[in-house]
């Protein structure tokens, strides 16, 4: 039987650009450990796709807990923004809490 990531890869090779699959890749991915391999699939993604609200705040999130505090930065500051334009006002807020966690890191 196929692992969920080995599915993906599948559909992904049908449908390589579907932002949804290629998101639940990152997610794979980080699920596995391999954190790095997800934040690039994560960054790839959102430069290909800038308009996929979701991976804003798990590429931010990774890129906090990996100590990359200034990518971590900009990559929700495009996210809130993102979701202000879309008045998705309630993953602006989400996001702006792990802002405000950034900024303290930074201020450190």
């Amino acid at each position: 039987m196929k692992t969920r990531k080995e599915l993906l890869l599948d559909m992904l090779t049908e449908q390589p650009e579907d932002a949804f699959l290629n998101y639940a890749l990152t997610l794979e991915l980080a699920k596995e450990g391999k954190k790095e391999e997800a934040i690039n699939a994560g960054l790839s993604l959102l430069e290909k796709q800038a308009d996929y609200l979701g991976a804003y705040h798990q590429v931010g999130l990774w890129l906090f807990e990996e100590a990359r505090f200034e990518e971590a930065k900009t990559i929700v500051e495009a996210g809130i923004e993102l979701a202000k334009s879309t008045k998705e006002l309630k993953a602006a807020g989400e996001m702006q809490e792990t802002l405000w966690m950034i900024e303290d890191e930074l201020e450190e």
